[in-house]
């Protein structure tokens, strides 16, 4: 049984009120919506920068976060301890090519680090590339300036850029920040040297092994000496040996001592010593020009020289000497019949004398053989342009006996634009001097 409940009870009728709530919330929000429209609508010239700054910064920030998100994982970094081990053991070794290329690329890590700086510095200098062992010398300074040794490779690389006034500077406050250091007396020696102040040189050289007899630059400064100055090739020889056996990266210095060694002492001692570095330094130029010059000059062997001298061209594009030097020898082995022909070595003769002309110098000596090697392949024409030229040069050099060659061979194209190849090498010793090697340091 069920009891019926009363209308005014029932769950279906609710009492009505006077006032709605929602009624009154809506009459009072939209008028000011309305209103802020109209505001912002009135606002838009200023807003609407504001919004759009805001919407590409999101933009922009999303941008980067999918990037991030989609970005390849990062490859691990060498540490540069691990390079500055393996660039100290190239360097002890005696592998200065190797050396220099890790030196290279740790300076970049460890720019602060002013050995890993002044061994970078030293090792393109002796590996004769002197405008980068300039800047690499500066960055020395700036990673230490404090560093005697660091003003000290500077003063070297000024010296060997021919900025011998500013070396001078550079040893002198070397000196003033340390003024028992043996390696900036060493490097002040070849500035001194530079501008012909001998008795200076020949001092600080001397004291620079009295300060540090364990140098290898104080030997190799005092080898430098020895020979420009007082002409003794016995203590040259000894003082450049000791250097190398020192350091085995200074590789300039065995390659100095074997030149000497080839003119004044034992021939296969100087073979064997260069053949040492080159086994540490393959591709070294003046290394291998050394060694080529040697086998011809000393040995008589033009077959090992030409292998030797085909590998430096090949590997240093630039690098004159060993054009020709290549050239001379390629002569030789056309006229005892073991080459392909003069086309080779007039080439190579013909790049020696550009490559020179390039560092803004005229050689009497390239341009004598670049233009007997024309003489052989009959172009006179070709070959009064090298001759000509070299005469000229001889003439301002002041060098007679040159000048003489190049003017008999000038007159003897000027009697026939057809000239046959002589048998033998004409004045096979006018290209390199009989009484002293070059004093010219990496030449």
């Amino acid at each position: 049984m069920y009891l019926k409940t009363p209308k005014k009870y029932s769950s279906s009728r609710r009492k009505r009120h006077l006032f709605s709530r929602k009624r009154l919330l809506f009459y009072i929000v939209v008028p000011l919506l309305c209103a802020g429209g109209w505001w912002i609508y009135q606002q838009r010239d200023t807003l609407a920068p504001m919004v759009g700054g805001r919407l590409e910064e999101a933009v922009y920030a999303s941008g980067d976060v999918m990037s991030t998100m989609n970005a390849p994982t990062p490859l691990p970094t060498e540490n540069p301890m691990n390079v500055i081990n393996r660039a100290d053991a190239n360097w002890m070794g005696g592998r200065v090519e190797d050396a220099v290329d890790d030196y290279g690329a740790a300076v970049n890590a460890l720019p602060n680090d002013v050995t890993t700086h002044y061994r970078y510095a030293l090792g393109l200098v002796i590996d004769g590339r002197y405008t980068e062992a300039l800047a690499a010398a500066q960055d020395a300074i700036t990673a230490d300036p404090f560093s005697a040794d660091a003003w000290a490779v500077q003063a070297l690389a000024q010296a060997r850029n021919g900025d011998y006034n500013s070396a001078i500077a550079s040893g002198q406050h070397a000196l003033t920040l340390d003024p028992n250091n043996a390696t900036a007396y060493a490097f002040l020696s070849e500035a001194y040297l530079g501008i012909n102040q001998t008795e200076r040189a020949l001092a600080a050289a001397q004291q620079a092994v009295d300060l540090n007899p364990d140098s290898p630059e104080a030997y190799y400064a005092r080898a430098r000496t020895a020979w420009l100055i007082q002409f003794d090739s016995a203590t040259a020889i000894r003082d450049y040996a000791a250097a190398y056996d020192l350091a085995p990266y200074r590789v300039d210095a065995a390659v100095n001592a074997a030149e000497l060694e080839s003119y004044y002492g034992e021939g296969d001692r100087a073979v064997e010593m260069l053949i040492e570095a080159r086994d540490a330094n393959p591709q070294n130029p003046d290394l291998l020009y050394m060694l080529g010059d040697i086998y011809d000059r000393v040995v008589g062997d033009p077959n090992q020289a030409g292998d030797v001298l085909s590998s430096c061209v090949e590997a240093n594009e630039d690098y004159a000497p060993c054009h020709y030097k290549y050239g001379r020898v390629l002569i030789k082995l056309e006229q005892i019949g073991q080459s392909e022909g003069y086309g080779r070595a007039a080439q190579m003769l013909s790049d020696a004398v550009r490559l020179r002309a390039e560092q803004g110098v005229v050689d009497p000596y390239y341009n004598y053989w670049a233009g007997e090697a024309q003489i052989y392949l009959g172009n006179c024409a070709g070959a009064l342009i090298y001759l000509q030229e070299g005469y000229e040069a001889a003439v301002e050099q002041e060098d007679a006996q040159v000048a003489s060659d190049l003017q008999g061979s000038i007159r003897e194209c000027g009697s026939s634009q057809s000239v046959a190849p002589p048998a033998t090498t004409p004045d096979a010793d006018l290209a390199q001097p009989t009484l002293a090697p070059s004093t010219v340091p990496n030449a």
